[in-house]
């Protein structure tokens, strides 16, 4: 082997394994004596490194190994799925028997390793795996880039597979595309999934770093889990946050001390709020964003005190079931004219637990926020804002059209009926866990459907957001991104003591969630029959008529409208 040659290949695997982490500076003389070598062979390895982007040659000054932005990494991996989809596709046309063989080893080796949890034998698995792939495609040219790629993204997929899950839904993926490529099936054999999930990971990241820089003043409302979460999340990424909560002995440390202990993935530490206070004037004045992750059943107490402190340009993000059009009817009621817009995210922003009044635990960050505003002329404006807070927001036609997304009328009104028995037994029954049973989950899927028949009827189009998506990986990533089923029921939060009369699940996602749902299918004369048993069922629970509850279409003082007022409504922002 060539001395240049032999320089480049141990650098370049010391800058994959990080022995040479970002940043270090890589000078000829010290390299040299190194490896006992004159400087050329070491300049002629370096330049090898640089073309390949391992390293950063700078004028009249050392090299240093490269660090990648997050933009760059997105760029790269957007790059490497699509030459890998082309691989794919040109291994199901050529690969042989002996090919097959050795990707299906691997493959079971690869198993082996995914079920002791040793993730650095799975990597170098993965690796062989993919220099087979590439050797399979019997293209010289598109292997060698591809190997270049890989090398200079290796340390970040390295890191890739030590998150929660990720190695196995890589190993499944590969075995679909192993079965791709044995039945010679070259339109289905694209390892292309887990670098789209990738890809969209670092364009997040990107876009909460460019959203840190220019933070905003954003009230936060309320002192639930969502609000204590909303409030720790968004000052950490450097906004003004504001926080008001009913006075009380419960709120009194965090006025005292300024601060949430929150505790995410990058471990436990406090976070410093600019105001937290018990005056909800001062909360909101001036403030450009007010977010309100409260339970649907705080909105007719709290739209009233709300609705005459807003102000023109404000944008206000409340819960779900049409939280939005409660606001702006307060307003109407209040005499307010200022221009503000109502929007209306498919969940909350976070999957989060408090676990004292001055701590709270996220487990789950939102991956996508499908996203519908009030008026909907609004909605470029309106979405901006957001998305300087929220990154991961996705559009939506319109309020309602958020409203229809919203999935805990859906998950829970059939987790808490049909585990009445074991939750009136038990003193805790995690219907996240054991309660989420095949029969269960079949109710969940055709009360779904029932859901997404209502959105097309009123012609919003896809994505719907299945549920289906939630519980299973290999699907389309659902809002709260992969494995957000097991995080939360791994993590024991979930598990608690229900109260089936008063517990949220029945008070806001049936009475509330549930229906509004059925009785805008009755209006809109689509069936929902799953719905409206379950809404019965609970009704039965509870001692009440819950189909005449305050969220009824009719209830809303919407019953009367056709289906072209219903759109100019929703499009102008008029209130009947």
């Amino acid at each position: 082997m060539r001395r240049a040659d032999r320089v480049r290949e141990i650098l370049e695997r010391e800058i994959v394994s990080q022995r040479l982490p970002p940043g270090t500076r890589l000078d000829e003389p010290s390299l040299a004596r190194r490896f006992e070598v004159s400087r050329t062979p070491i300049r002629e390895a370096l330049n090898q490194l640089a073309a390949v982007g391992l390293i950063e040659m700078r004028p009249s000054r050392s090299p240093v190994v490269a660090a990648l932005t997050a933009q760059d990494l997105v760029n790269g991996f957007e790059v490497m799925t699509e030459m890998e989809g082309l691989c794919g596709r040109l291994a199901a046309r050529r690969a042989d028997e002996t090919d097959h063989a050795e990707l299906e080893s691997l493959h079971r080796e690869m198993r082996v390793a995914l079920d002791d949890s040793a993730t650095r034998d799975y990597y170098r698995l993965d690796q062989d795996f993919h220099e087979i792939l590439y050797r399979a495609c019997r293209n010289a040219l598109l292997a060698k880039q591809l190997r270049n790629l890989r090398r200079r993204f290796a340390p970040y997929r390295r890191r890739h597979f030590r998150l929660s899950g990720r190695a196995r839904q890589s190993w499944q993926e590969h075995g679909r595309l192993l079965a791709a490529i044995r039945d010679g099936d070259a339109g289905s054999a694209r390892p292309r999934q887990h670098g789209r999930r990738r890809t969209r990971r670092l364009s997040r990241r990107s876009r909460r770093r460019r959203a840190a820089e220019a933070g905003m003043r954003i009230a936060v409302i309320g002192g639930g889990h969502g609000c204590y979460a909303a409030a720790a999340d968004l000052a950490l990424q450097g906004h003004e946050v504001r926080l008001w909560r009913r006075g009380g002995d419960a709120f009194a440390e965090v006025l005292d001390s300024g601060t949430i202990t929150l505790t995410d993935l990058d471990g436990t530490r406090p976070v410093e709020l600019a105001l937290p206070t018990t005056d909800l004037a001062a909360a909101i004045a001036g403030a450009e964003l007010i977010v309100m992750p409260l339970p649907a059943t705080t909105q007719a107490s709290l739209a009233p005190q709300v609705a005459p402190l807003l102000e023109d340009g404000q944008v206000v993000l409340p819960p779900g079931t049409f939280g939005g059009f409660l606001l702006a009817r307060a307003m109407k009621n209040a005499g307010n004219g200022a221009a503000v817009a109502f929007a209306e995210t498919g969940t909350l922003p976070y999957l989060t637990r408090k676990h004292s009044e001055t701590a709270v635990t996220i487990s789950v960050r939102a991956t996508r926020l499908p996203t519908g505003v009030w008026p909907a002329r609004d909605s470029e404006r309106a979405l901006a804002v957001i998305r300087a807070a929220y990154p991961t927001v996705e559009p939506l036609q319109d309020l309602l059209d958020g409203a229809l997304m919203n999935a805990g009328p859906i998950i829970h009104p059939p987790l808490i009926l049909m585990n009445a028995g074991p939750l009136e037994h038990f003193e805790t029954w995690d219907i996240h866990n054991e309660g989420t049973q095949p029969a269960i989950r079949r109710v969940t899927d055709a009360l779904d459907a029932e859901r997404i028949a209502l959105r097309e009827a009123l012609g919003y189009g896809a994505p719907h957001f299945p549920l289906a998506d939630h519980y299973d990986d290999t699907r389309e990533e659902w809002m709260y991104g992969n494995s957000s089923h097991e995080k939360p029921t791994d993590s024991g939060d979930w598990r608690e003591d229900i109260d089936l009369t008063t517990h949220r699940y029945m008070r806001e996602d049936v009475a509330l969630g549930l229906v509004f749902y059925a009785s805008l299918g009755a209006w809109a004369g689509v069936d929902m029959p799953i719905s409206r048993g379950l809404v019965a069922v609970a009704s039965g629970v509870v001692g009440e008529d819950l189909m005449a509850g305050p969220r009824a279409w009719a209830s809303l003082g919407l019953g009367g409208l056709d289906h072209a007022g219903l759109r100019r409504m929703l499009d102008e922002g008029t209130v009947p």
